[in-house]
Parts: C-alpha cells; sequence; structure tokens
C-alpha cells in the first residue's frame, strides 16, 4: 500500500514539472547551436566545469557523518520545492524573480564569504534554467568564492527523484 503512494507521489510531481517547463520555456526545444540551446547556453555559463556537482557525488557529500556540510539553496519554485527537495535545502524564491534574488541577497549579508554554496533549482532542463543565472551571478558579486551548482541535465524529477536519491518534503520555515 505504501508503495502506490509514493508512485502516486511521484507522478504528481512529474506532472508538476512537465508543467513548470513548459511554462518557463514552451513545449519547443531549440535547434542545436540556436540561441537558446545547450550548445549555445555552455558558452555563457557563469560557472565553471569544476564548479559543477553531479547528484550521486552530492548526496554523498550531504550524507557523510562529520564535517561541515555546504548551504544548499534552492532557488526555483516554492510548490517544486514543498513536493520534494534536497534534505536540509533553503528556498528564498526563484532566482527569475526580484523578490527572490532580494531574499537571498539579504540572508547572505549574514554568511561568510568563504561559506561552501551549492545552488539548484530542477524546474526544467538546467541549459535552460531562468533561476540558475540570477542567483549565481547575485551571490558571486556579493564575493561569495565557493559557490557551486547542482548537475541537473534535465530536471529534478529526472535527475534525482527517478534515481531515488533522498528528498524531504514540505517547508523547512
Amino acid at each position: 500500500m505504501k508503495v502506490r503512494h509514493v508512485l502516486k507521489a511521484i507522478f504528481a510531481l512529474s506532472v508538476t514539472l512537465t508543467a513548470v517547463g513548459l511554462y518557463c520555456h514552451g513545449a519547443a526545444r531549440p535547434k542545436p547551436g540556436a540561441k537558446g540551446s545547450r550548445e549555445e547556453s555552455e558558452s555563457t555559463d557563469l560557472w565553471t566545469a569544476a564548479q559543477l556537482v553531479q547528484p550521486a557525488d552530492f548526496v554523498k557529500e550531504i550524507s557523510a557523518a562529520g564535517g561541515s556540510k555546504p548551504l544548499v539553496i534552492c532557488v526555483g519554485f516554492d510548490f517544486l520545492y514543498q513536493s520534494a527537495h534536497i534534505p536540509g535545502a533553503v528556498l528564498y524564491g526563484p532566482g527569475r524573480e526580484e523578490s527572490g534574488i532580494k531574499a537571498l541577497e539579504n540572508a547572505a549579508k549574514a554568511w561568510p564569504h568563504h561559506r561552501e554554496i551549492v545552488l539548484y533549482c530542477g524546474c526544467c532542463p538546467m541549459k535552460q534554467c531562468p533561476n540558475l543565472r540570477p542567483a549565481f551571478q547575485s551571490l558571486q558579486g556579493m564575493g561569495f568564492t565557493h559557490l557551486r551548482v547542482l548537475d541537473l541535465e534535465h530536471d529534478f524529477r529526472q535527475d534525482w527523484l527517478q534515481k531515488g536519491l533522498v528528498v524531504e518534503k514540505g517547508s523547512a520555515k
């Protein structure tokens, strides 16, 4: 019986994430090399390959005993965060909205600039995400030197949930 509820929840989240992806970027995908394509956006990413962290590696990092853990920041949408998020992640709002960036910047004023920070969204393919780049650019501009981005190539559902990686649900407030 429990498996049925989990499958229903995963299906509901899958439908929601698909709808968000369509909402954020339309149903059509750009042609390779076209403006907005994976190839084009790779050249415009603000982070380096060394600043990307893979989901499986990140789970090991946040699950390891002892040591300091990075601050995990979700820069996506509230309803997606409520559905499922990385354990310990904090939501400040979508990075594409001024209110999300303001909330992030206000909180960041209290953090040391050498603090390990990992940003993620997962609403849609990372290379098309409207939330990651503004948040990364904002924190980088504030002088944070240990920024990383969770590499969710497709979306949170496909690259995290469907792989059975650990999540929390609901609000951390």
